[in-house]
């Protein structure tokens, strides 16, 4: 059996929004989708792309081709009349980049052929964006916990909490599922309904949603051109009698500044609310992400530093918080199934009260026990992330028209994501797809979504960047060679577009 796969975006003249890639999906192998962009809209179509030179890597010489090229439509009235189509006429000594993946498939009118063997190895050999680090800690920490036979709320959890407060440098740690439940209940803790929040545009939606379920109004603020970190001044434009927290968004793990920000917010009687989700392991002046506002909230989603699937924590400084969000998780039951039948429990008792809403937000022993092991390597996980981002960024020093986002001097990143600004973000996103290398777009700014529009206004910092801006392939198991054929990749578009720009010019 064969398959087609319909490649080259810039071949069929549309763009597309693409989900996040990441580790597992039922559907198709190594990818899942997790952050939904909207079509690229007509005004911001990319212009026609370069005619990018690829030489063969099998073997042949100098025999180049380019990648862009002229596509035979007639073709498509050939096949709807049940003729053969016409082929192009190619030099079949030359292969693009997938080509080489997939074994040199037959290419027919835009379209790739080839078989389940070669489909198999070109999915082996794609580059992802981002792909957790697990080993045989991992694997006994899960299988230790289903032998207990205790996998709900339990001793895995609290041992979790335990050991995250300590590394975090905060008083109280509460797991959760995810960190949009941690967001939303510290934004019911933060007693925001009827009020308004300060946040930045460029975060995933669920931060923005978590206000509207929270009974809160979001007043989107614009980002630092370099960092997409959220704007002080703009913030400080934006507060009025009716401000009652802000959230602050790390993205990609560069700290905001932070004490501007805790300035700011202590004038106005402010909730600092520290969305930490990209942020495990990064600091800002020796202090923790996560640790600084009233309230810091954390994401251990597939695709983050360290990884239970899914999962979240919040944490604070302040115990009647604590308190609350304990209660809230487990559907504001006042005393957890744990707590009233844990093994070495003296007087058992089946009775509880529910003293308000909850909801069921807590973590599981199974999605704790993972982020005890994945704890062990935080650090050493980091510190390869950094490396590679100081690999990337030596890489392009010298490419004029592409930049990696900035980096302070008072913080030290977690190094989440690696992105590139650069005009023609569409072309490197379709050419780097063409070469066997993921790519993604963090993020479509929140406040040009079609269910935000009641608190919509002009951010001309967000909306210029957002169109200027892609991810590219940051993981600690990615290797040096992997890597290469990255910076490979992005170089030699980078220098096809600038001889493209300049052919048009002149």
């Amino acid at each position: 059996m064969r398959l087609a796969h319909r490649v080259c975006a810039w071949q069929s003249g549309r763009t597309f929004g693409r989900a996040e890639h990441q580790p597992t999906h039922g559907g198709h192998v190594g990818r899942q989708p997790a952050e939904p962009l909207l079509p690229v809209s007509k005004a911001l179509q990319p212009r026609a792309p370069a005619r990018v030179a690829v030489a063969d890597g099998g073997g042949n010489g100098a025999a180049q081709r380019t990648v862009g090229g002229p596509v035979d439509r007639s073709a498509r009235h050939s096949r709807r009349s049940g003729q053969s189509p016409r082929r192009i006429p190619r030099d079949h000594s030359a292969h693009d980049c997938r080509s080489q993946l997939l074994g040199a498939p037959r290419r027919c009118c835009g379209t790739l052929t080839f078989s389940k063997t070669n489909l198999r190895s070109a999915v082996e050999d794609r580059i992802r964006l981002f792909r957790p680090t697990f080993g045989d800690a991992e694997k006994k920490a899960l299988c230790d916990t289903i032998d207990s036979r205790w996998v709900g709320r339990g001793p895995q959890t609290i041992k979790f909490e335990e050991r995250f407060s300590k590394y975090i440098g905060s008083s109280y740690a509460v797991s959760l599922n995810s960190a949009t439940a941690a967001l939303h209940l510290g934004l019911l803790c933060s007693e925001v309904e009827g009020q308004e929040v300060l946040t930045s545009t460029m975060t995933f939606v669920s931060s923005t949603e978590a206000i509207l379920l929270a009974g809160g109004r979001p007043v989107f603020c614009d980002v630092e051109p370099d960092t997409l970190n959220i704007s002080v001044d703009d913030m400080a434009r934006k507060i009025t009698p009716t401000t009652r927290a802000v959230i602050i968004t790390h993205y990609g793990g560069q700290s905001c500044d932070m004490n501007s920000i805790l300035e700011l917010a202590a004038e106005h009687g402010l909730s600092v609310i520290e969305d930490a989700a990209h942020g495990c392991g990064g600091s800002y002046q020796g202090r923790a992400l996560g640790s600084m506002g009233t309230i810091g909230c954390f994401s251990f989603q597939a695709t983050k530093n360290m990884t239970t699937g899914e999962g979240g924590m919040l944490v604070t400084d302040d115990e009647s918080i604590a308190k609350r969000v304990r209660k809230l998780r487990w559907c504001g039951i006042t005393s957890p199934t744990w707590e009233r039948f844990k093994v070495d429990q003296v007087q058992r008792g089946w009775m509880y009260d529910v003293e308000e809403v909850g909801w069921k937000y807590e973590m599981n022993d199974l999605a704790a026990a993972l982020g005890l092991a994945q704890m062990d390597r935080l650090e050493d996980c980091n510190q390869r992330r950094r490396e590679l981002m100081d690999r990337y960024r030596r890489a392009f020093a010298d490419i004029d028209g592409i930049d990696m986002l900035a980096s302070r001097d008072y913080a030290i990143s977690s190094c989440y994501n690696a992105v590139v600004h650069l005009d023609n973000r569409e072309g490197l996103f379709t050419h780097l797809d063409t070469c066997g290398i993921d790519s993604n777009v963090h993020f479509y700014p929140n406040h040009l979504f079609r269910i935000f529009r009641p608190y919509t206004t002009h951010l001309p910092v967000a909306e210029r960047e957002w169109q200027r801006i892609l991810s590219i392939p940051l993981y600690p198991d990615l290797t040096d060679g992997e890597q290469d054929r990255v910076i490979d990749a992005v170089r030699v578009f980078a220098h096809a577009d600038t001889d493209h720009q300049s052919a048009v010019a002149g």
